[in-house]
């Protein structure tokens, strides 16, 4: 588990707690281990091996021992969106939302790993997309964040401190948080 990013700078008395609810699972080459569009509900763990990450017939990643995947769907509950097939037989230990909740409840440090795992994906992203790319599709952007300008300004669409509770009482993050 030390090897994985994500737990890190996890205590090995905490890293021992995550080891007895890990769930593990060998993969032949070439077997799917999950699909775009189920709801996921297991974060993975790649203990060996390599599985590939691809939605249609382009490639998002190559992972390797030690590398997570899942945990946006196992966080969110929502459908995962991207697929990921075994690239050779490889070894996948499994975390359910149930125990991933709780240990992230229990272990800050866990959630920590997580969240920075998150972001260096998200700055691995944003470095390689183009600025005139980023700017395109950030225009484009419609929905909940519409009224937000990316700029700090002011807009005829700036939301008023009651909407901004509102919005934000809606995301998931903050939805148990008192008003």
């Amino acid at each position: 588990l030390k090897a994985a990013r994500v737990f890190s700078r996890v205590p090995d008395e905490t890293l021992a707690k995550v080891a007895e609810i890990l769930q593990g699972r060998p993969y032949r080459s070439g077997e799917a281990v999950c699909e775009k569009g189920e709801i996921g509900d297991v974060m993975y763990l790649l203990a060996q091996g390599g599985v590939r990450v691809f939605d249609g017939g382009k490639t998002l990643a190559t992972l390797g021992k030690g590398d997570i995947f899942g945990e946006l769907s196992a966080l969110s509950s929502e459908p995962r969106s991207a697929s990921a097939q075994a690239l050779e037989g490889c070894l996948l230990f499994q975390i359910s939302q149930e125990a991933l909740y709780e240990l992230i409840g229990e272990r800050i440090e866990v959630a920590k790993g997580i969240i920075q795992e998150l972001c260096k994906r998200l700055q691995d992203i944003l470095a390689s997309r183009s600025a005139a790319t980023a700017t395109q599709e950030a225009s484009k952007e419609t929905g909940a964040y519409s009224g937000l300008k990316r700029d700090g300004g002011r807009s005829e669409n700036t939301l008023s401190a009651v909407e901004k509770v509102i919005f934000l009482k809606t995301a998931g993050i903050f939805s148990g948080t008192p008003d």
